[in-house]
């Protein structure tokens, strides 16, 4: 504590300066060092003979697979839902089919207000 001639304490409200710049370093810090990127969600939904199949996913802005993995969860509901011998061929058949537009599919995006795969 530094005391100026007239017996007044000057330097009390510097601790309290230095505390909020730590408080703030210390929030911010983390959140700068964690790569926090915006969210990319993607909503699909597959249409066949036997109906409608909605799917979800969610990743890194940017990500290209988080479409495909949309596509991937609505046709797994598809296998599920048709009662599939094998689920794990069938979904992957199904998004195959999806990307080459022998099966319906509908993507929607929040980075793309158009839906555009």
């Amino acid at each position: 504590m530094i005391r100026s001639h007239k017996g007044r304490r000057t330097g009390a409200a510097r601790p309290l300066g230095w505390a909020a710049l730590a408080l703030a370093l210390a929030t911010a810090l983390p959140l700068a060092m964690s790569g926090c990127k915006p969210n990319t969600e993607c909503a699909a939904e597959v249409m066949t003979g036997a109906g409608a199949y909605k799917g979800k996913a969610s990743g890194p802005a940017g990500d290209v697979s988080v479409r495909r993995k949309a596509t991937k969860d609505a046709c797994t509901r598809m296998c599920l839902e048709t009662k599939s011998v094998s689920l794990d061929t069938c979904a992957a058949r199904c998004v195959v089919d999806a990307e080459a537009g022998k099966v319906g599919v509908k993507l929607k995006c929040s980075d793309d207000a158009a839906g555009n795969p």
